[in-house]
């Protein structure tokens, strides 16, 4: 059966930023992330939700969202869409997303209003309402916005299981990129500021408050250690300050080596990095400078830039990816006049430098992260629909998607169960590989978790233990109509077709009053109505239930002290011999069975 997981790429189709993706399947409505578009500052920073719906509530379409991590692109518009258009269901985060989000919002904001007085931004009480929304989860989950296969000094790389998913969907924004080395990247960084304050200028380094701040943050700080420097170092006042306090506060999310060491002495305890002051750029000599945001486009970083453009000692270094129409993908493509805000222009003098620390992948790691997971499609978003292209050559021939904003995808995908085996369970086949299984005999037990959680094939014996539950015998019950007066002869037929059709050893007598079967079952006449079956754990018994109305023939059989075959071959004879039984019954629970019935009878377990 073919499911289709519908897909609505409401942003980050063919661009960058502004991360949210409207998924169906089982039946329910999932948007994965909900960002802004930080090279736009009205409301087309937002997802367009008009694609969803534009009549009612959107939670009448969507039943959850689920935020993958705390970049703006991934998350800032969470307010406008719960508190300005309207949104109450359940928004899934990790713990540190949860307590990091607010923050990062509320700063967003408060540059907003400082420094554009943004007439479509939400306030300071709809980021708390729409935080009271929120959900946490736990790090289990196979669910990655931004992704990098190389670790960090804070964060160790991405991993995920060979779990062929029946569709990935993919960050592509480096998707042309192939990086130098992270080692080599990294020297090239501490020469390009060194020889900057060695003459004299200023390095501003814009940033986001999370992520590269701190990588680059802890690789100055070892290397000021380690020559002894004593030019300042800043971060900006505040923002970067709490941020600092979030990765101590949450350390045991951070890499092996940051746990490892915090006890001792934890990496984000910095002794050369400082608070900055908006003070601190007129002052002279030289200084490094970590400033929000990244991309140039508002705030204090801007500003710095504004201050320092114009001086050639000064440098610019640009870590991370800047979308089209901020100032910082501006200075990347080489303009050097720039047409700001309010008809001004600025002539930039100060050194330019692009040094990729992105937290996002290069094609090299999309690529390691598409083979190490082998979907059967693949899904690109977040990046530029010729890099998308250009990364669909180098893994085909899986079949990739790459839609616009508003396209709709339906993926043909096969059901999977996935059932985790027991060793022990297959211990026993491993070992006697040359027999095949029979497949009319009970192998194992599908055990199911209260919770759906996971299902496990097992042995009884594992069942029994798991569950704390004791064996007990088991009987089957099969009744059939018998015609009154007819014993002795009912014997003979039993035992010429048992000969026949099964090669059971039979002996018996003409006018005896025992069948004896296989010298393990004794079929023996007490009277005219009553016919008793006898096995070492089992019984017949022919009896009438009520005076009057026609013989009942029961058998009531264990499982484990006949075979199969007499089982199969008994019930069948018995149907062919006195038609169709009259009713089935049971006398004890099983918990496994392997009684194979002629489909004449019913079995209750």
């Amino acid at each position: 059966m073919l499911y289709h997981p519908f897909n609505l790429q409401l942003s980050a189709g063919q661009e960058v930023g502004r991360s949210c993706i409207l998924i169906t399947i089982g039946g329910k409505n999932v948007m994965l992330d909900c960002g802004m578009h930080m090279g736009f500052n009205d409301e087309r920073r937002f997802p367009d939700f008009s694609y969803i719906t534009q009549k009612g509530k959107l939670d009448d379409f969507i039943d959850c969202v689920i935020i993958s991590h705390f970049h703006l692109d991934h998350c800032g518009a969470l307010p406008y869409m719960t508190e300005m258009i309207g949104y109450n269901g359940p928004i899934y985060m990790t713990i540190p997303t949860k307590a990091i989000v607010p923050v990062l919002l509320e700063d967003f904001r408060k540059v907003q209003v400082k420094y554009r007085s943004d007439p479509h931004i939400f306030t300071s009480n709809m980021i708390k309402d729409c935080m009271n929304k929120v959900k946490t989860v736990s790090l289990h989950e196979e669910l990655m916005g931004d992704f990098n296969m190389t670790p960090d000094r804070h964060l160790g790389p991405a991993e995920i299981d060979r779990c062929r998913p029946d569709v990935l969907i993919s960050e592509s924004t480096y998707a042309t990129t192939i990086r130098d080395s992270k080692r080599a990247r990294e020297r090239d960084f501490l020469k390009k500021v060194h020889d900057c304050i060695n003459n004299g200028g200023k390095v501003l380094i814009p940033v986001f408050a999370l992520g590269r701040a701190q990588e680059l943050c802890i690789l100055l700080e070892s290397y000021w250690e380690r020559m002894n420097l004593s030019i300042p170092i800043y971060v900006s006042k505040g923002m970067a300050e709490k941020a600092v306090d979030y990765y101590k506060l949450f350390v045991t999310w951070t890499s092996e080596k940051i746990k490892k060491t915090f006890v001792k002495r934890n990496m984000f305890d910095f002794k050369h990095v400082l608070p900055f002051d908006d003070s601190f750029a007129d002052n002279p000599g030289p200084m490094v400078v970590f400033a929000t945001p990244g991309m140039l486009h508002s705030g204090q970083s801007l500003k710095i830039f504004k201050k320092w453009a114009t001086n050639e000692k000064n440098m610019v270094i640009m870590p991370g990816y800047c979308v089209q129409g901020t100032v910082g993908s501006k200075l990347i493509a080489g303009i050097r006049k720039l047409d700001l805000e309010n008809g001004t222009t600025l002539d930039v003098k100060l050194s330019v430098e692009y040094m990729s620390f992105s937290a996002h992948a290069d094609s090299k790691g999309i690529v390691q992260l598409i083979r190490n997971c082998d979907p059967r499609h693949v899904l690109f978003v977040h990046g530029e629909e010729s890099k998308m292209e250009f990364l669909k050559q180098k893994v085909e021939p899986i079949p990739v998607l790459k839609p616009r904003n508003g396209q709709n995808v339906a993926v043909n995908t096969i059901p999977s169960i996935v059932i985790e085996t027991s060793q022990e369970l297959l211990k026993n086949p491993l070992s006697n590989f040359t027999h095949p299984l029979d497949p009319d005999k009970f192998q194992a037990t599908l055990f199911v978790d209260r919770n759906l959680k996971s299902i496990e094939l097992l042995r009884s014996d594992e069942v029994l233990k798991r569950m704390e539950w004791q064996p007990h015998p088991v009987e089957f019950i099969v009744e059939v109509g018998v015609c009154a007066g007819g014993i002795n002869s009912l014997l003979e037929q039993i035992q010429k077709e048992l000969v026949e059709r099964g090669r059971f050893r039979c002996n018996f007598k003409s006018g005896s009053t025992d069948l004896i079967i296989d010298n393990e079952v004794i079929l023996s006449v007490y009277s005219e109505k009553q016919l008793r079956m006898v096995f070492q754990r089992g019984r017949i018994v022919y009896y009438s239930r009520i005076p009057g109305e026609m013989p009942i023939f029961t058998i009531i059989t264990n499982k484990k002290t006949v075979s199969k075959d007499f089982h199969r071959l008994l019930t069948e004879l018995l149907a062919d011999l006195l038609g169709k039984p009259k009713e089935c019954s049971r006398s004890q629970s099983s918990v496994e069975c392997d009684l194979l019935l002629n489909n004449k009878f019913s079995l209750l377990i």
